[in-house]
């Protein structure tokens, strides 16, 4: 995957922020504080090198859903996750493993 210029960068005016809830969140074997509220973040695609948000929506399904750790973030636009997914697929039928 090929790295691209970033893009102009992206204005959030509409910064959302949503409370934690501290009893669903996965903080791992930490003694660091908990964050009290989700808000929007800006992060650059390492792969394709686009400007984009997560919003807080969609960290707060991803810590207190799914449960991911606390200190994880999003690093991948929805795009280049779908053709790593894919790629690893590919890699993983190469390899000798059946497809489930």
């Amino acid at each position: 995957m090929s790295k691209q210029s970033p893009s102009k960068k992206l204005k959030n005016k509409h910064k959302t922020r949503l409370p934690v809830d501290l009893s669903r969140i996965n903080m791992g074997n930490s003694y660091d504080s908990p964050p009290e509220f989700y808000s929007d973040r800006d992060y650059v695609c390492v792969d394709c090198g686009n400007q984009e948000i997560w919003s807080a929506e969609q960290q707060k399904w991803w810590y207190e859903t799914v449960q991911a750790l606390i200190y994880t973030a999003e690093i991948r636009c929805r795009d280049c996750r779908a053709k790593k997914r894919a790629w690893l697929h590919q890699e993983h039928l190469k390899s000798g493993h059946k497809k489930v």
